[in-house]
């Protein structure tokens, strides 16, 4: 007796209409929906900006962010990178 089982059909690869498509949208809109483990973007830079983070540092933030560094951490080599030493990071004596 055979059993009856219908073909799985992969969803592995996209197809050209589809790929195509989603090269078509604009850069800046997929920019701005990236979506790291604090949250979407969106808020972290607004959130960011009031505790006083410039665009530039912003910028590298999100670079940091994408590389997959959690925030605190990006934060920390942002200000590395820029050459000041935040708060948080300065050692007690």
């Amino acid at each position: 007796m055979k059993s009856s089982r219908s073909a799985y059909v992969s969803k592995r690869f996209t197809s050209t209409v589809s790929a195509s498509t989603n090269n078509n949208n604009n850069t800046q809109t997929k920019r701005s929906k990236d979506m790291f483990a604090e949250g979407q973007w969106q808020m972290i830079k607004a959130m960011l900006e009031r505790h006083g983070w410039s665009q530039s540092e912003l910028e590298i933030m999100r670079e940091q962010l994408r590389q997959g560094w959690p925030l605190s951490i990006a934060k920390q080599n942002v200000a590395s990178i820029i050459g000041y030493c935040p708060i948080s990071s300065r050692a007690t004596a």
